[in-house]
């Protein structure tokens, strides 16, 4: 990665490129929407890492490192006994991974590998143990997307939702220097620990103007409740000056392709149950184009998969986390090769030069 002259600003980077012009996301030149529709979750990881698709042992190998990192050791476990069951999910596994111990082989991408694995066991703790029910793991032939499902919902995954959330997870996976992946670079860029950079973006990607935002829209449409209702409550809403989560997108002019590949899966599960709430997400995003002009984000029918595959709404950032962590460590480990400090250039907008006023005499 090359900086940007004296600041050491992350600029430049070979991990994902984001497409604007042509609303398309690639991972490593791969196009995005079409790996999670052909690959796995792993595989999507082991690109990410290391630049290339892994072969069948290299994958088996990977599965079989993630599956040992979602064991957690008995010290976690011991503090996350003694967490207050109230602390909200994303404070709460921040929390732990502090107290992770790092594995021997962290220079050759161990420690990455680890802290995948960990932020996806570690959902799982934080919720059973608000619950008040005792520590699981889920069988180790379970990959990232089955442990979640087995974990989190209490049921044997089948194949179709462990399919569908294996492709949410790698529409997560990374979005070139969002804010949380930034942060996770600037972390990097000191010379802070892997562990480190991660808590500091997941502690940028739970406000609800990024990871946060999912839940939120959730919350919008119980809100809505019908989609009779969805037109007049964008026109209140816009009367009102408010933003409304799930729409609109930094860099996605058009369309954001994330959200269509989540719009079917969504349709999908939801057609198998409560439909009402993915509904409503259509119609919001009817009235929302004819309003204004914007289209849906990733966010939006990210949360009616979720919810449409069991999840709670305060664990969606979680769900986000444990796909996203996969770009956070690739970034952070890609930063850390360029061995320098982020410093970018700030324009100061404060009073001029001026002199203390007189106190008179001491």
């Amino acid at each position: 990665m090359a900086a940007a002259g004296d600041t050491g600003a992350a600029e430049h980077t070979s991990l994902s490129f984001l497409d604007a012009a042509g609303d398309r996301l690639y991972y490593r030149g791969y196009d995005a929407v079409e790996l999670a529709r052909l690959a796995s979750f792993e595989e999507a990881a082991f690109l990410l890492w290391h630049g290339r698709l892994p072969g069948a042992a290299e994958l088996a190998d990977l599965r079989h490192q993630l599956a040992a990192a979602r064991v957690l050791p008995s010290a976690m476990l011991a503090v996350a006994a003694a967490l207050p069951r109230e602390l909200r999910p994303v404070a709460a596994v921040r929390t732990l991974l502090s107290s992770s111990p790092k594995p021997s082989d962290a220079e050759s991408g161990g420690e990455a590998i680890q802290l995948t694995g960990r932020i996806a066991a570690l959902t799982a703790l934080v919720h059973r143990h608000r619950l008040g029910l005792p520590p699981m793991a889920a069988p180790a032939e379970l990959g990232q997307a089955g442990s979640l499902l087995a974990l989190l919902i209490g049921l044997e995954p089948d194949a179709s939702r462990v399919r569908a959330l294996d492709a949410a997870l790698i529409l997560h996976l990374d979005l070139a220097l969002n804010a949380s992946t930034y942060a996770a670079r600037v972390a990097a860029s000191t010379g802070a620990e892997l562990d480190a950079a991660v808590a500091a973006a997941l502690a940028t990607l739970e406000g609800r103007l990024h990871g946060g935002a999912s839940a939120e829209v959730l919350a919008t449409l119980e809100r809505i409740g019908t989609p009779e209702r969805a037109g007049d409550y964008v026109l209140q809403a816009l009367a009102r000056k408010q933003r409304l989560p799930g729409f609109g997108h930094r860099h996605f002019k058009g369309i954001d392709p994330r959200a269509v590949a989540l719009k079917e899966l969504s349709r999908t599960f939801a057609g198998g149950g409560d439909a009402r709430l993915h509904d409503v997400a259509e119609a919001l995003e009817t009235a929302m184009a004819g309003a204004r002009g914007l289209r849906a984000n990733v966010d939006l029918y990210a949360a009616t998969l979720f919810h449409a595959l069991g999840f709670p709404a305060d664990l969606f950032v979680l769900l986000f986390a444990a796909a996203r962590v996969v770009g956070w460590t690739a970034h952070a480990l890609e930063q850390r090769a360029e061995d320098r400090v982020i410093w970018p250039a700030c324009e100061y907008i404060g009073p001029t030069p001026r002199p203390l006023p007189s106190r008179g005499n001491p």
